[in-house]
C-alpha cells in the first residue's frame, strides 16, 4: 500500500503491520483451547488463595476477639492489652497441670 505521501519510515511501518498482523485464522483451534484452560486454572488458582487468606484473617480475628474481648464489665481483658507479653509455661506438678506466665516461672 504505497502512496506518494508516505515517507520511507511510513513505507516500513505499513509493509510491517501487513506483514505480522493477527487475524482471527492465524490462531487454530487448539490454541484457543489451551489458553482458555490455562486462564481458567490462574483464576481458580487465584480464588483459591484469595479464599485460604480470608479464612486465615477471620480465624486470627475470631479468637483474637474472644481474648480482648469479655462478657463482664469493662468488656475489655485489660491486663492483655497493658501488661507485658510473656511466654506462658504448662507443666505438671505433683499430679495437677500448671500454667505459669514467664516471670511467675523464673521468681
Amino acid at each position: 500500500m504505497k502512496t506518494a505521501t508516505m515517507t520511507p519510515d511510513e513505507e516500513r511501518v505499513a509493509a510491517f503491520t501487513r506483514d505480522f498482523a493477527l487475524r482471527p485464522s492465524s490462531f487454530g483451534r487448539r490454541s484457543r483451547v489451551v489458553e482458555r484452560v490455562a486462564f481458567w486454572l490462574f483464576r481458580l488458582a487465584t480464588y483459591l488463595i484469595v479464599a485460604a487468606t480470608t479464612y486465615i484473617f477471620l480465624d486470627i480475628g475470631v479468637k483474637g476477639a474472644r481474648t480482648v474481648f469479655t462478657t463482664t464489665p469493662p468488656f475489655l481483658n485489660v491486663s492483655f492489652l497493658t501488661e507485658k507479653q510473656e511466654t506462658l509455661y504448662v507443666f505438671d506438678f505433683e499430679g495437677k497441670k500448671l500454667s505459669l506466665g514467664d516471670g511467675e516461672f523464673r521468681a
